[in-house]
């Protein structure tokens, strides 16, 4: 009886301090927060042969869903094609010449902007998923390029 009762609290004392015999417990998962953004990838047209690459255009819309004037930092966006980043869509991003709704977008204001990158996205025929990743937000598109 005296051997069942130590065998108990020897167990009973890691386990109730947070360690069972797989060493510490994990941390308990922190509440999501909902982004400020609303996030919208755009890819006009969904379906295009390869001759019509060049006008394919891709871009971005984003909401600030937020009740004050928010830095979107659009220039962080990152476009994924098929699981791998596109410099082209970096490049285009981070050059130019923005008005100030790129870092001061007002409350329920949204800006957009698009690129011709057909040609430096899409190399050959086939599907391609693209997806748009700003500040936790995240939108999808898919696109077919044909022969």
């Amino acid at each position: 009886m005296t051997h069942r009762w130590w065998f108990a609290a020897a167990f009973a004392i890691p386990l109730a301090c947070g360690r069972g015999s797989d060493g510490p417990s994990p941390t308990p998962a922190k509440p999501m927060t909902m982004s400020p953004l609303d996030l919208k990838l755009l890819a006009d047209p969904a379906t295009l042969a390869m001759a019509d690459r060049p006008r394919f255009q891709v871009g971005f819309a984003i909401t600030n869903r937020s009740a004050s004037i928010i830095d979107p930092k659009a220039w962080d966006a990152v476009l994924l094609v098929n699981g791998q980043r596109a410099p082209a869509w970096d490049l285009a991003v981070q050059n130019g010449a923005h008005d100030d709704s790129w870092t001061h977008l007002p409350a329920n204001q949204t800006i957009s902007m698009s690129w011709p990158l057909g040609e430096a996205l899409f190399e050959a025929p086939g599907d391609y998923h693209l997806v748009l990743q700003l500040a936790g937000a995240e939108s999808k598109v898919d696109v077919r390029v044909t022969p």
